[in-house]
């Protein structure tokens, strides 16, 4: 009569590195990964490369040899993936660092099929200093491009995070 359903429970870093799909249908794929990335500003004594956060290493650690950082000082900052064509997003997953967890508050995720690194397209969603390490948002909505932008002051409008994965169908 029923259908009986079975479920894993996987931690975090399992799930990150795991795409699930119904039996029907192909599995995810992170199709930000090793997409070109952009950013507003470097930290001058940190790594200078917007592609750590799609490189694929999804190692949070306080040392964050794997993560990417804006400079520090501005009114505003961004961080920017080109998917290379546009897709239909339905989730994405943004690893903050498990330190400095004040630098996630007011981070803002926006979609959209142009390119700007402005807070503009779609709004996916928005981090607090409350946001798990590895947080989740919603989009619904086709895009080209994924922006994270920050103007919100904690001290400072700098951003650090070590990766962003995006999916074009429904994750389970």
């Amino acid at each position: 009569m029923g259908k009986n359903l079975w479920l894993r429970l996987l931690s975090v870093p399992q799930v990150a590195q795991h795409s699930f799909s119904p039996s029907n249908s192909p599995a995810q794929e992170n199709i930000a990964l090793d997409k070109p990335a952009s950013q507003s500003s470097y930290e001058s004594i940190w790594w200078k490369n917007a592609s750590l956060a799609v490189d694929g290493n999804l190692n949070q650690g306080a040392r964050a040899v794997n993560c990417m950082f804006t400079g520090t000082g501005y009114p505003s900052t961004w961080w920017q993936v080109d998917l290379g064509r546009e897709y239909y997003i339905h989730k994405l997953a943004v690893h903050f660092r498990t330190s400095q967890i004040y630098r996630r508050n007011g981070v803002e995720v926006y979609s959209s099929v142009r390119e700007n690194p402005k807070p503009t397209g779609h709004l996916c969603g928005s981090a607090t200093r409350f946001s798990p390490h590895v947080t989740w948002m919603t989009c619904n909505n086709t895009a080209r491009y994924i922006t994270l932008y920050q103007d919100t002051n904690n001290g400072d409008t700098a951003m650090n995070f070590c990766e962003v994965q995006v999916f074009s169908k429904y994750f389970f």
